[in-house]
């Protein structure tokens, strides 16, 4: 699932994120977070509006994270406090998140602000 074996993000000798339900097989946690997700994204743009507005920022960002993810892992809404991979998809550097969403948010028009949303609102249908 993870490359990062022996993370502080993974069991002990595996790839399987750490999880609050301590589901230990890649496959059985990739289908109830994708469960769970699912659920959540029917909600998320309306929460999003109501919270934040059109302001895009880190706040808002990890709001979204949180909201998605906090069901299944302890960890959601905050920084990784290193550098993992997931299906050969390199996140972040975990020390340059911070600036690259800084960078991100000031690059980014009203407009943008608006497919971001809706590109998460029709996410995983």
């Amino acid at each position: 699932m993870y490359d990062a074996v022996n993370s502080r993000y993974t069991y002990k000798n595996s790839d399987v994120l750490k999880n609050k339900l301590d589901i230990r097989d890649e496959e059985t946690l990739k289908e109830y977070e994708k469960r769970i997700v699912a659920v959540k994204l029917v909600s998320i743009i309306k929460i999003v509006k109501d919270n934040f507005g059109n302001k895009f920022d880190e706040r808002r960002l990890k709001f979204i994270h949180m909201h998605l993810f906090s069901e299944v892992y302890d960890f959601a809404g905050q920084y990784r406090l290193e550098n993992i991979t997931k299906d050969n998809f390199k996140f972040s550097e975990y020390t340059y998140i911070e600036e690259n969403i800084k960078s991100m948010r000031d690059n980014m028009s009203p407009e943008d602000v608006k497919s971001f949303d809706n590109f998460i609102d029709t996410a995983w249908r």
